[in-house]
């Protein structure tokens, strides 16, 4: 669902399901909105992931602003990583599955 503004966003995410995740993308141009839209998900009980990006595709455009959710069963709990900006952690301090494990172990 693309919302074009932060009162769209809104009125898009009283309607989702509860009991659904959330990509939640939010466009450059849109990011000062990002502390409402924050706080607005967190009274929500949705599990969310997403960022902000230069520019949004979606369908046959592009967008430099906006919000775009889209509903998924994602299936998986969030994970806090700590001391990424100053780059003091790597992969294997992650607590990954089993599947994980099995593949290379720095996919980059």
């Amino acid at each position: 669902m693309l919302s074009l503004d932060f009162e769209e966003f809104v009125n898009s995410v009283e309607r989702l399901d509860p009991d659904k995740s959330l990509l939640v993308f939010v466009a450059e141009q849109s990011q000062e909105a990002l502390p409402k839209v924050l706080a607005l998900l967190k009274t929500k009980d949705f599990t969310v992931a997403g960022g902000v990006f230069p520019k949004i595709i979606f369908e046959q455009e592009c967008y430099s602003h906006g919000f775009l959710v889209v509903e998924v069963e994602l299936g998986i709990e969030p994970m806090l990583i700590e001391h990424v900006a100053n780059g003091n952690y790597g992969f294997e301090d992650l607590p990954l599955g089993a599947s994980s494990e099995q593949g290379d172990p720095d996919p980059r």
